[in-house]
């Protein structure tokens, strides 16, 4: 091309070398910018920085307000927005970009000590004798607060100001906060929870490839962390957090796909459900329509709702490795892990104790049931009311309960099967009823039971209600199934301490059958020999280093 236009246009040695150098020039830069790449930025934040005016990008020259952070609205795929940690927050995040596949925008935290915190409460301060009143006390407060904290602990709502009668009570009416306080209220700390309302302290509209790592929220006004994927979020992580003392939820994630949430602690969700007798809502962590979500190694504890909660038609969502406990609603059935109107999840080696109902799969929603879901070596023992609930007003139905371990649990027993449960399959499960509750089977529509081992810890054989049916034979001539199952004591170890693997010599070693499951709850091979065992723990057999991930069939 280069000597067409010498030849064309008949240009002068001055004109060919300029035209060669513009040339060269341009193929330089051209294969460049092919290579180049645009660098990614890490950002600082320090509460204890003078104020916002540094560049941001090193630790010396770090930024101080979250209002800082949430005004970069230009942040780049591989960026990151670190927070050091012994500092707190009193504010809110929002995260306003997106990464990209393997190159995501992260928010983390540098330095040592503590995480960084961010909290949902405002100091109340400048505390005055209200009129009239002995050892009540007011203060400007222009927002009603969704929750208010005095040194640290929950303090309790009441009706008017004339119900103030105890140290840790409040009201709130007309921009005024009233408390009682039997000492001065000015030496105390008093907290009002007034950010994050409707939203998160960490909040996410419609984002993807977001790494949140190491970063603790607490005394939101809303949810802890919120993840709405209303038009499409993806491929988000949240790692090594905590959430403490939300209204409503501490983790939501909205129609996100591919979230992975792993290796935190929720606590103290669904406080409004708490402080209004059970009349809000709220959950620990909820899925609410979202797909191809994990959620593995978190512990959910003191939360006033359910706890872990698949909802909406949630699919395809695999829920492993979990503990959460201490989970109760005044007046309802918290159950610690619930799948409601939900389908095709794996539920795989989480323990659940200490609530009101251990799992739930069921369905509020009339016409459309929880199915095809998959619970499997699970540990579920000493809940206040049963211990596997199945049905609810709209149902469930196909879905496989395999392996489990039920132990101890209460009012409704182990197992409460409703009339609107259809299809079920009930394989190689333990149910061990330690005092006088029968196993509840309201409905037999269609159901497999088999290879399972029953056993009431008084030996008595009255272990079933169903159509006036109790005993163990009877059972099983009318349900048509259960032909190899077993009425026994499984010997367990160790279950008044919480070992419920099986001794050498129990009935339960061997005697379950293939499912297609290939480890149990330790993560141990399974079968170890000719046949699995019966229940959530294989009695030996090499540790497998990571749990499945795949949904499987039977």
């Amino acid at each position: 091309m280069f000597m067409h236009l010498v030849a064309e246009h008949k240009l002068t040695n001055f004109q060919i070398r300029a035209i060669s150098a513009a040339f060269s020039l341009a193929i330089m830069l051209f294969f460049s910018c092919q290579v180049c790449e645009v660098s990614a930025t890490t950002y600082y934040v320090d509460c204890n920085s003078v104020d916002d005016n540094g560049i941001g990008t090193s630790p010396q020259t770090a930024w101080k307000t979250l209002s800082k952070v949430n005004s970069l609205d230009s942040a780049q795929p591989g960026d990151s927005m670190l927070f050091k940690r012994s500092c707190k927050w009193r504010g809110q995040l929002f995260v306003w970009s997106n990464g990209d596949s393997g190159n995501p925008i992260t928010y983390g935290n540098y330095g040592i000590g503590d995480n960084p915190i961010f909290d949902g409460s405002v100091p109340v301060t400048g505390w005055t004798a209200a009129v009239g009143s002995d050892l009540v006390y007011s203060s400007l407060l222009i927002t009603n607060p969704a929750m208010v904290f005095f040194n640290d602990k929950l303090g309790i709502p009441v009706a008017s100001k004339d119900d103030l009668t105890s140290d840790g009570q409040y009201y709130w009416e007309n921009n005024t906060l009233y408390v009682y306080s039997s000492a001065d209220p000015n030496l105390k700390t008093i907290e009002a929870s007034i950010i994050g309302a409707a939203q998160g302290l960490i909040t996410a509209w419609s984002r993807s490839n977001i790494v949140v790592d190491g970063i603790y929220v607490r005394r939101s006004a809303g949810s802890g962390y919120k993840f709405d994927g209303t038009n499409g979020a993806s491929n988000i992580e949240l790692k090594n957090f905590k959430s403490d003392y939300s209204l409503y939820w501490g983790v939501l994630l909205f129609k996100t796909t591919y979230a992975n949430v792993h290796d935190g602690e929720i606590a103290h969700a669904a406080t409004g459900s708490y402080l209004t007798n059970g009349k809000a809502y709220g959950e620990g962590l909820r899925i609410d329509s979202g797909s191809y979500n994990k959620v593995w190694n978190t512990e959910g504890h003191n939360i006033w709702n359910i706890g872990l909660d698949l909802i909406n038609r949630a699919h395809d969502n695999e829920i492993f490795g979990n503990v959460w406990h201490e989970i109760s609603i005044p007046n309802n059935h918290a159950a610690c892990f619930y799948s409601d109107n939900a389908t095709r999840n794996y539920w795989h080696s989480n323990t659940a104790y200490n609530c009101d109902v251990g799992m739930s799969i069921a369905s509020e929603t009339a016409g459309s049931a929880s199915d095809y879901n998959t619970i499997s070596y699970n540990l579920i023992y000493n809940n206040s009311q049963t211990g596997l609930f199945t049905g609810g007003v709209g149902g469930s139905s196909h879905n496989y309960y395999l392996n489990n371990t039920i132990y101890g649990n209460h009012a409704w027993s182990e197992l409460l099967v409703n009339p609107t449960s259809s299809f079920e399959t009930f394989k190689n499960n333990i149910f061990v009823e330690t005092g006088n509750n029968p196993f509840g089977f309201q409905g037999t529509t269609g159901h497999i039971l088999d290879y399972n081992l029953y056993y009431r810890t008084d030996n008595s054989d009255l272990i079933f209600d169903w159509n006036g049916i109790k005993n163990f034979a009877d059972f099983k001539t009318a349900d048509g199934g259960d032909t190899h199952s077993l009425r026994t004591n499984p010997m367990f170890i160790d279950p008044a301490n919480g070992n419920f693997r099986l001794r050498a010599g129990s009935p339960a070693i061997n005697a379950g059958i293939n499912v297609g499951l290939t480890s149990d709850f330790d993560g141990k091979t399974v079968p170890n020999a000719s046949a699995p065992d019966i229940g959530a723990f294989e009695d030996s057999g090499s540790v497998r280093p990571s749990p499945p991930s795949e949904l499987v069939a039977y």
